[in-house]
């Protein structure tokens, strides 16, 4: 039982961990592309 409740957790952490990276990279590239969108409105 208590195995089976570790193994959980660890998997539950992996995910935040893993959702946590999707978040980071998707609000770089939105970052990226507002700066991208904005140096051609400028121009």
């Amino acid at each position: 039982m208590n195995k089976s409740n570790q193994t959980a957790e660890n998997g539950i952490a992996q995910l935040e961990r893993n959702l946590n990276n999707f978040f980071y990279s998707a609000t770089s590239y939105l970052m990226e592309a507002e700066f991208l969108l904005s140096s051609i409105f400028i121009y």
